[in-house]
């Protein structure tokens, strides 16, 4: 599936994808303002601050993947009260100290 040019406000630092593709050709990774369009094969990955930088991906033919991984902005919230599920009745939370972070 191609994507629209965007960028994810709900991403708080950086992004991770990982291509995974057997047979496919074209897909390529396009990021506007540094100007760059990344052919990025199997097993290829790159990182990049997708909240700040526009990108989309160009149409393809074949099978195509990818594994995206990205930096939740509403982390600092579950660190602070588990985004509002601190304390519920239902939920053990345990803090980083308990697990040994």
């Amino acid at each position: 599936m191609i994507t629209k040019i965007h960028r994810d406000p709900n991403d708080k630092d950086i992004c991770l994808v990982i291509v995974i593709s057997s047979d496919c050709e074209g897909g390529e990774l396009c990021l506007m303002e540094p100007g760059l369009v990344l052919a990025l094969r199997n097993g290829d990955a790159v990182v990049f601050p997708s909240c700040k930088i526009s990108h989309f991906n160009q149409h393809y033919k074949g099978r195509r993947a990818s594994l995206v991984l990205q930096s939740d902005r509403w982390l600092n919230g579950w660190l602070n009260d588990a985004n509002g599920w601190d304390g519920n009745i239902h939920i053990r939370l345990c803090s980083s100290k308990e697990v040994g972070l």
